[in-house]
């Protein structure tokens, strides 16, 4: 039997592209995991996939840095967890951009190269108050 055979009925000759990229989309279930893997050391790297959409749309950028960072996104702002790290080591600054507010983290420990981000806030983020607080950087609008 061929491959074919196994992962299904075999596509005809005049199928269209679209159909077979469906197809194997479908049938390649490790895509995802690729995708997620691909996605995570963009974030890292603090580079952002779909950067002309992050522009567009804020919220998905910001969506991608808070799960990133293992944060939480709520109705009148953000908390990131920050474990470890001490009040006097994160340094927080909210910033006016052209399109909107932006969060720039910094966390500076002993011994580590420091980790910046910078984090776009939602459009209804006009006054921005930031806290640490039980751990937590809180971030409120």
């Amino acid at each position: 039997m061929s491959d074919e055979g196994k992962q299904g009925e075999a596509m005809p000759l005049d199928a269209v592209p679209e159909a077979l990229h469906l197809a194997m989309s479908e049938s390649a279930t490790h895509l995802h995991e690729v995708r997620t893997a691909h996605l995570h050391h963009l974030v890292t790297a603090g580079m952002l996939p779909e950067t002309h959409l992050a522009s567009v749309e804020p919220e998905r950028r910001l969506a991608w840095v808070m799960e990133e960072l293992h944060g939480r996104m709520d109705v009148d702002g953000l908390t990131l967890p920050m474990a470890g790290v001490l009040p006097e080591q994160v340094h927080a600054d909210v910033v006016e951009a052209e399109h909107g507010s932006i969060l720039t983290l910094r966390i500076e420990q002993d011994n580590a190269p420091a980790l910046e981000r910078r984090l776009p806030l939602l459009a209804q983020a006009e006054t921005v108050h930031h806290a640490f607080v039980d751990g937590h950087l809180v971030v409120r609008w």
